[in-house]
């Protein structure tokens, strides 16, 4: 679908130079009289920043893009930088980052919400808060599916609250559900933990900042139901430090039909969170990529029956897409 029509119907664009192929300049001269809030994708899932980094390897090309970007349009309109945590191709090369699934395989994209992770993270995030933004975004802060992680950290920690040794793998955990209560509880408290100490790193730099956290609302996961299971993620922990990004059917990208059985669930999975049916919290949208008129209009019906503050679009998919799909519904 064209992007100017997208602009039109009021959805916020997320720009990857990889995927609009424009130099700043040129978008915003194309585009900027449409805009009123765009995100930037500072740290890709690749790794390679598109920034001036001196903590995070820089993309060959695309290296100084939010330098640039927020250089011409930081007075015209809200500037989010999107920044992938875990999801990390570069840094999952390295033994001591990345993320193992159960049996012992490391992952390829992801790492581990370890120490070490949470300290380069920050660095990263102290540098980007020093642009002129409004907000960040923290995107890929899940793990991959519940069969993750499995690395020796994370191992001897949770052997140390629950008291199995520390070579269990996940079919020791899935067979005790008391057992998979704690895992559940463990994984999620650790990733809040990771969100709560990269908000407070970048409030100290700038305390004006908004900061959204990415949260699948995947139907293969049966939306909230397993999400904590599969992906480590607690709406209501990390709703209490970030505003809420829902990433709508981000690895089963087709939407159900209004009025829908799997509509009703998909809506009923977020009016139903207690700090949102308290009228506490306005979420975000994203759906990635919207190509027809039909999507446009779901996306619009969801945000309407959620009172959505914002919808946004990559208008495209992630790098490695597939990969990422195959990974995260554990096919």
């Amino acid at each position: 679908m064209d992007l100017r029509e997208l602009l039109m119907n009021e959805l916020n664009p997320i720009l990857d130079p990889t995927i609009i192929n424009m130099a700043p300049s040129q978008f915003i001269a194309e585009y900027g009289g449409n805009l009123s809030k765009v995100g930037i994708v500072a740290k890709p899932p690749s790794g390679r920043v598109y920034y001036n980094s001196s903590t995070a390897p820089k993309d060959p090309v695309y290296g100084n893009f939010l330098n640039e970007f927020v250089k011409i349009s930081s007075d015209i309109f809200d500037v989010y930088a999107v920044v992938n945590t875990l999801l990390d191709n570069y840094m999952a090369m390295d033994s001591k980052y990345a993320s193992v699934k159960s049996g012992g395989e490391n992952s390829t994209t992801h790492i581990c919400p370890s120490e070490i992770t949470i300290n380069y993270l920050t660095k990263i995030l102290e540098e980007i808060a020093q642009y002129q933004i409004k907000g960040v975004i923290l995107a890929g802060n899940t793990f991959i599916n519940r069969n993750y992680c499995f690395c020796d950290n994370c191992k001897a920690e949770f052997s140390q609250i629950s008291g199995v040794p520390s070579s269990f793998d996940f079919n020791r955990i899935k067979i005790d559900s008391e057992l998979q209560s704690k895992w559940k509880i463990w994984r999620a408290d650790k990733l809040s933990n990771m969100v709560t100490t990269l908000v407070e790193h970048l409030k100290e730099v700038n305390n004006k900042l908004e900061v959204y956290s990415e949260i699948y609302l995947e139907p293969a996961v049966n939306y909230t139901e397993n999400m904590e299971l599969d992906y480590g993620q607690s709406i209501e922990l990390l709703s209490r430090v970030t505003k809420i990004l829902f990433n709508i059917h981000p690895w089963t990208p087709i939407l159900p039909e209004l009025n829908s059985r799997e509509y009703t669930k998909l809506i009923s999975s977020i009016t139903g969170i207690e700090s949102f049916k308290r009228g506490e919290v306005k979420p975000a949208l994203l759906y990635f990529n919207v190509t027809e008129d039909e999507e446009l209009n779901m996306i619009k019906s969801i945000s309407s029956k959620i009172s959505a503050e914002a919808i946004y679009t990559y208008n495209g998919y992630l790098m490695e897409y597939n990969q990422l799909r195959e990974n995260h519904i554990n096919l």
